[in-house]
């Protein structure tokens, strides 16, 4: 060999000897420059890359959350394009647990990297994460702390408890019959909207023609109790949320520059109306976020959000952008916020967050009135209400239902049997699910003035005979109600033991039957649990119908 190859192996080994081996904190640089850009997928996987190296490193599983949120959009379209491309070879079962499947990784990879960033009490400053929404772009600036990672985390479990349960299903059917006849049905996509009804009560024949549809999934029927498990740690996550982020925390030097702030003002240790709360979330017009974005040298914080001046306690108090040249003031925003919700607001949301979360576990097996909702809602506003001087003077939940989560979620539930009856009704050879809606004002919805009863008397479902028809039920849409009344024969009124009935404390029909406050509708006959479930129903319709009319914006 001679020696100037010799020497130029020498000179190559040297150069890759001096190259500089890439950090922890490279990584984390160049995933901050991708996603402050928008780039979700060269940001993530850059943060792995420094999690590879430092596995339990703050900014890294924090960069790798807040890429995932970013990320959502993309993940739409793949599932889009999922969906386009189905082939009747790979049945609609596949589609549907691959489809659910990618949301299940993305939300896995949330919740693993939530559970860091609580081990290690992590906090990261990022202030400039442009989030798309259609055509609108938001930034969001500030520090990310443990309330916004309990917040995002209780959020990631309550979806991945709802797509475990969903998985935990059987959704195989005939998809080439059922196209066929919706082509029939619906020539273009405007017919789709004209009568909404109509499209709803199609959707009947899958389960008529598919007997397995929506039944337990004996291959994935363990993930309807680990979406349990999810939908209650998701309420427990957010409970702890509000905890931390309406709680002093001496280690935060800066509470200003927080994503979801909440200051101290007087000292008192409590939330009060002389607090401050702002949520630094900001619209910004994304064509000049575009011209400013081609490099990494911008200044992603728009001027006056750039910094808050922690020295002298002071937070800008600007215009929130609405639409063209429309902004509502800040002030106006904070002084809203501050005169609704207070410490003690704060502990009555805690505590139904607990209780839920424990109901859905079985730790608690009382079950849960629909009046509790009445405590969610903050005195303030019906207060407002009264000013008024509207036809409804609060907004209030009557105590007719009550749900027994612990019943519910005891073992693996098959949805199919929570779906309405299936019926052809109309006689033209195909079955509908038997739903009817009432509006004098919407125009898509049928309307009958002397309407005497709801559903066919009797019915013949899967070779039995079974009566289901709903007589006078004492509630009439109003020429101004802007929901319409619905009517719904479910197959199980008590949905799975879930719903609990008590007609006492609305006004009395006629045709009430007479039963002791709550009743199991499993243990009455079907047609008078199809009917109470009904008039339950419609009873929370009116009432929010009156709370429409009463908010003058609404045009009520």
């Amino acid at each position: 060999m001679s020696k100037k190859i010799l020497f130029s192996f020498i000179l190559i080994g040297l150069l890759f000897s001096c190259q500089k081996e890439e950090n922890a904190q490279d990584y984390i640089e160049k995933g901050e420059n991708f996603l402050k850009i928008g780039e979700a997928d060269s940001a993530r996987e850059n943060f792995q890359k420094a999690l590879n190296l430092e596995p339990e490193n703050c900014s890294a599983n924090y960069g790798l959350l807040l890429s995932d949120l970013l990320g959502l959009s993309s993940l739409l379209s793949m599932g889009s394009s999922l969906i386009t491309g189905i082939t009747p070879q790979q049945g609609v079962d596949t589609l549907a647990t691959q489809l659910l499947s990618t949301f299940e990784s993305l939300l896995t990879r949330i919740q693993n990297a939530v559970r860091v960033i609580e081990k290690n009490n992590c906090r990261y400053n990022f202030y400039s994460l442009p989030i798309f929404v259609g055509d609108m772009m938001f930034l969001v600036m500030g520090e990310w702390g443990q309330g916004e990672a309990q917040l995002i985390g209780g959020i990631a479990d309550l979806l991945n408890g709802l797509i475990h349960i969903l998985l935990s299903q059987n959704y195989e059917f005939d998809i080439r019959k059922f196209l066929d006849l919706f082509q029939s049905r619906y020539q273009s996509y405007e017919q789709l909207f004209e009568d909404p009804l109509k499209l709803i009560r199609f959707m009947g024949y899958i389960p008529s023609t598919s007997k397995d549809f929506l039944k337990i999934s004996e291959a994935r029927k363990d993930l309807f109790n680990k979406g349990r498990n999810e939908l209650s740690s998701g309420l427990s996550r957010l409970k702890r949320a509000l905890e931390i982020i309406f709680s002093p925390d001496e280690k935060d030097k800066c509470t200003y520059d927080d994503i979801i702030m909440w200051s101290d003002e007087d000292g008192s240790g409590n939330l009060s109306s002389g607090d401050l709360i702002d949520i630094k979330v900001y619209r910004y017009d994304p064509q000049e976020w575009k011209k400013a974005s081609k490099d990494f040298k911008w200044k992603y914080a728009p001027e006056p959000y750039e910094k808050w001046k922690c020295d002298s306690k002071k937070v800008y108090r600007g215009c929130l952008p609405l639409m063209g040249n429309l902004c509502l003031e800040e002030d106006i925003v904070q002084s809203v916020i501050t005169s609704v919700i207070d410490d003690k607001y704060i502990k009555t949301v805690e505590d139904f967050l607990n209780d839920l979360s424990k109901s859905i576990s079985g730790e608690y097996t009382e079950p849960m009135t629909i009046g509790r909702c009445n405590e969610l809602i903050p005195e303030a506003i019906n207060d407002f209400l009264k000013l008024l001087n509207t036809e409804i003077p609060k907004i209030e939940f009557k105590n007719t239902l009550r749900f027994n989560f612990s019943e519910f979620f005891k073992e693996p539930r098959s949805l199919r049997n929570l779906l309405p009856y299936w019926f052809d009704e109309d006689k033209d050879g195909y079955a509908e699910f038997l739903i009817e809606m009432e509006s004098r004002k919407l125009n898509y919805v049928k309307t009958f003035k002397n309407d005497t009863g709801h559903f066919p008397e009797k019915i013949n479902f899967e070779k039995q005979e079974i009566k289901i028809g709903i007589p006078e039920d004492c509630i009439s849409p109003e020429d101004d109600d802007k929901i319409p009344l619905i009517y719904i024969a479910f197959q199980d009124p008590s949905l799975g033991g879930l719903i609990e009935i008590d007609l006492s404390p609305i006004a009395k029909c006629p045709n009430d039957p007479s039963y002791p406050p709550w009743k199991n509708l499993s243990e009455i006959e079907k047609k008078e649990g199809i009917y109470m479930l009904n008039r339950a129903l419609n009873d929370i319709i009116k009432m929010l119908n009156g709370v429409l009319k009463a908010i003058p914006v609404t045009g009520g």
